[in-house]
């Protein structure tokens, strides 16, 4: 099978692109008009996942013609990084101890929804502190040894 041409893996990712987004606006119609919480959270979250693969999609699209990191958002990318690692901890510790109260276990929807954040969070806070680790150490953005480790990471989430 010959190799795709950059042109059409383009198109294809714009395509997907534009099913993602048109997901992610009939979920959240469908959302708001739901009565039951737990199905509007669902819905909720699937939506704004969806959203969030439109937008990784162009990005993705973006990659085949750039995708360096500019030395003037470098030190200001690193900060904002490193304090949102922080955050993730925080979150993490925070779900982690409201799973294991008697009261949030005894609900089970709220038990669930809990869990969605708490598994974000973990790989958030996973693939943040790869990041960083990769950018403070990687000479060239995208390619090393810690790119690598970056890249290997989200195999463990497959």
């Amino acid at each position: 099978m010959a190799p795709m041409s950059s042109a059409d893996l383009r198109a294809r990712l714009e395509g997907w692109a534009k099913t993602e987004v048109a997901h992610a606006n009939r979920l959240s119609e469908t959302a708001r008009r739901a009565r039951s919480p737990l199905v509007r959270a669902v819905l909720t979250a699937i939506a704004v996942d969806s959203e969030k693969h439109y937008q990784l999609l162009m990005i993705a699209e973006e990659l085949l013609t750039k995708s360096e990191l500019s030395v003037d958002e470098f030190e200001g990318t690193l900060n904002d990084i490193r304090e949102h690692i922080a955050t993730e901890e925080d979150a993490i510790k925070f779900f982690e101890s409201q799973l294991r109260d008697p009261a949030v276990a005894s609900n089970l929807q709220l038990t669930f929804v809990l869990k969605l954040l708490l598994r974000d969070e973990k790989f958030h806070h996973v693939v943040l502190h790869d990041l960083y680790q990769a950018l403070v150490r990687g000479r060239i953005i995208g390619q090393g040894e810690e790119w690598e480790e970056l890249y290997r990471e989200l195999d463990r989430y497959l």
